[in-house]
């Protein structure tokens, strides 16, 4: 694992954190004893530096390739028109450097497809929907006006099925 983290620090592999945005992996720092080494990265947004430990890095993770995104975006647009995903979600803890853009479609589907939301999942859900815009602008290098557009294609019949609309995510 040290080996990927150290490429990964050598490519300045771009990184998404719901709460930061976009970033890239500009350090690893090793403790002496291998047992809990950190990720220094720097955010684009705000040029603010963070530092994650590696084993517990769930706040971020690796931005999706092309192919990704779109095999994501298709299977969450499936999901929400076959409710083929549970209602309970398929979450589980996933490794920092397996992760991938599925995790957050997944969670799109989830919240979704609850019946009710209460005002913690709403916010979640923009949050989670925003991060994903973030992700298909970084990975299609796109405006953020065209991300949304791509997305919404994806989300409408969601949307629709619960009269809601993609601007309410993009205030």
């Amino acid at each position: 694992m040290i080996n990927d983290i150290n490429i990964h620090v050598q490519n300045h592999s771009k990184v998404i954190s719901l709460q930061y945005g976009v970033g890239e992996i500009v350090g690893n720092f090793i403790m002496y004893d291998g047992i809990d080494d950190y990720l220094e990265i720097k955010f684009s947004e705000n040029d603010e530096v963070k530092y994650y430990c590696i084993k517990h890095a769930s706040d971020v993770r690796l931005i999706s390739s092309k192919k990704s995104v779109m095999k994501a975006l298709k299977s969450m647009r499936e999901s929400l028109i076959g409710s083929k995903l549970s209602k309970n979600g398929d979450e589980q803890k996933v490794e920092f450097l397996h992760k991938n853009v599925s995790v957050i479609t997944k969670r799109i589907v989830s919240l979704l497809n609850r019946e009710n939301l209460s005002r913690n999942d709403q916010k979640l859900l923009e949050s989670t929907v925003k991060s994903l815009n973030s992700e298909v602008q970084e990975v299609y290098n796109l405006k953020e006006i065209r991300a949304q557009e791509l997305i919404d294609k994806y989300l409408k019949c969601a949307l629709e099925k619960n009269n809601l609309s993609l601007d309410i995510f993009f205030e």
